[in-house]
């Protein structure tokens, strides 16, 4: 039985504001600038600036990823790299949404 108009409509906002509240409280956690306590986060920052390769595999498309959002006016370097994870974090939660409801998972 399809879905009525109202009920896609109610979802799609939903999921729009659980995007912005996903990528709200990842961008108020975010670390400001370099991380030293874990080895892949100092690598990241420098990969994506660099245009380098991490550990294998290697990443490609975060890496890459990553050196768009080292050109954003805001912050140095490495909170924009962290930003981008930030972004992709908040980014998962309306995907998991929509996930839920395909599985018949009510509000």
């Amino acid at each position: 039985m399809p879905r009525p108009r109202w009920e896609k409509e109610t979802d799609c906002a939903l999921a729009l504001a659980l995007a912005v509240a996903g990528c709200a409280l990842y961008v108020r956690t975010l670390a400001p600038s370099v991380v030293a306590l874990f080895d892949d986060s100092l690598e990241f920052q420098l990969v994506c600036y660099q245009l380098g390769i991490a550990h294998p595999t290697g990443y490609p498309l975060y890496t890459l990823l990553g050196k768009l959002f080292t050109f954003l006016p805001v912050g140095d370097v490495a909170y924009r790299v962290n930003l981008l994870s930030a972004v992709a974090g908040g980014c998962t939660w309306p995907f998991l949404f929509a996930v839920g409801r395909a599985l018949g998972l009510r509000r």
